[in-house]
């Protein structure tokens, strides 16, 4: 890796978190300790997390979706943190589309499980936590947003 690119990730640190730093050309064995220091520090497997998730969940889910307020923080929010891996809109780019198959309302991918992505990561994929990041109301709004979209994609079909 070339000294320049070496001292733009260090500034980046900052800016982002550390999970993020495979999508700037950290070599893939770097990458895979960041995954494995996420995998470790989360709550590790999808019952606690999802347990979790939904015991904060559902008074935040009811407060933030379909709300036009949460919407645009949202909005504004993942333009910040989520846009560069995962596109404009939620449409996928590095990472998989948000907004279309599971993710649409009603499908496969629950609030709950976006939530519960969003704060913990997914070990083994660029997707890292960001539960010191984003508070649980930042997470909500994002997911709000995405929601949103999800179903303007669905209505343009």
């Amino acid at each position: 890796m070339k000294y320049w690119k070496i001292i733009f990730v260090f500034s980046l640190i900052n800016a982002f978190s550390i999970t993020k730093l495979s999508a700037f050309g950290v070599d893939a064995a770097a990458a895979e300790n960041v995954n494995v220091v996420v995998a470790e520090n989360s709550s590790a497997n999808d019952e606690s997390v999802n347990s979790t998730a939904a015991s904060s969940g559902t008074d935040m889910e009811a407060q933030h979706i379909g709300n036009a307020e949460s919407i645009e923080a949202g909005r504004q929010k993942y333009g910040n943190t989520c846009l560069f891996c995962h596109g404009p809109k939620g449409k996928g780019a590095r990472a998989p589309t948000l907004v279309e198959g599971g993710f649409v309302p009603g499908g496969v991918k629950s609030n709950e499980y976006f939530f519960s992505t969003v704060k913990y990561g997914k070990p083994g994929t660029i997707m890292g936590s960001f539960e010191g990041t984003l508070t649980e109301t930042q997470m909500w709004q994002v997911i709000a947003y995405l929601r949103d979209q999800a179903k303007q994609v669905a209505a343009n079909k």
